[in-house]
């Protein structure tokens, strides 16, 4: 609301023709008009002065209430970069640390100085180690012992010598490679016994020996994770064996195999 001079003006010449005799009568004095506006000029002071009375507290509302806070949008890659995201879950892969037990069956062919032919037979034993792997590297150490029913035979005219390998046992360290998340590949090398039986029946007389004979293992193999504890293997190992024989005074003797073992494991995590 706002009286200024111009309204006063206004008013000051309608206040003229107001004062203004009807019928040719004397017209108002200079002094009565300026009395007249001075009369409302203070009439407009009184009116602005309760105006501001009245605006006064909604201003000191509007002063007193806080601003709001700015909403900044995010620019797209500070958005992106905020963002939280899960990755998608996956399967651990198999570990293969931990020892194991198992059992393992196959076959052998052997080659001995005692009848200096080959020969061949089935074995049946068991296994035991423990593995640890590191990234795709798996080192272990392992022990065997099996029944051996090989054995190898020369007939000759008057004579006949036979060689029977027993048992066998030995100890190894294994290296692998995993060449996949449940496949891993081997190398092992270890010493190895065995238990072995010589005789020669000459002319319906026979002479026995018995001798335990040491020597090197090499070979490797393949084992594959079914589970998360059930793993099975094929393996190829070659035994060189070599020992003192208590036939005929006491002969050293040597024997060559070539065996291929089947075996499952239960794996300890």
């Amino acid at each position: 609301m706002r009286i200024d001079r111009v309204s006063l003006a206004v008013a000051g010449a309608c206040l003229l023709a107001a004062v203004a005799p009807q019928g040719g009568a004397q017209a108002a004095t200079m002094d009565e008009v300026v009395a007249r506006l001075n009369s409302l000029e203070k009439e407009n002071a009184t009116l602005r002065d309760r105006v501001k009375r009245l605006e006064a507290p909604k201003a000191a509302k509007l002063q007193s209430a806080p601003a709001a806070a700015p909403q900044s949008v995010a620019a797209p890659e500070q958005a992106y970069a905020s963002a939280v995201y899960k990755a998608p879950m996956y399967p651990a892969a198999f570990n293969w640390t931990g020892c194991y037990v198992g059992g393992q069956g196959g076959a052998g062919i052997i080659n001995d100085s005692y009848t200096g032919r080959n020969g061949f037979g089935g074995l049946i034993g068991g296994q035991a180690g423990c593995n640890y792997q590191i990234e795709r590297f798996v080192i272990g150490v392992e022990g065997e012992w099996w029944w051996s029913g090989i054995s190898n035979e020369n007939k000759v005219p008057g004579f006949t010598t036979t060689t029977k390998n027993n048992w066998d046992a030995d100890i190894s360290l294994r290296l692998g490679l995993t060449l996949a998340d449940r496949i891993l590949s081997y190398a092992k090398a270890g010493a190895v016994w065995g238990g072995f039986n010589y005789s020669t029946s000459p002319a319906g007389a026979t002479t026995e020996g018995s001798a335990t004979l040491a020597g090197l293992l090499i070979g490797g193999g393949v084992e594959y994770a079914f589970t998360d504890h059930w793993t099975g293997r094929v393996e190829y190992t070659s035994d060189f064996m070599r020992g003192n024989v208590n036939v005929f005074g006491g002969t050293t003797q040597s024997a060559t195999k070539q065996v291929v073992k089947v075996g499952v494991n239960y794996l300890f995590h």
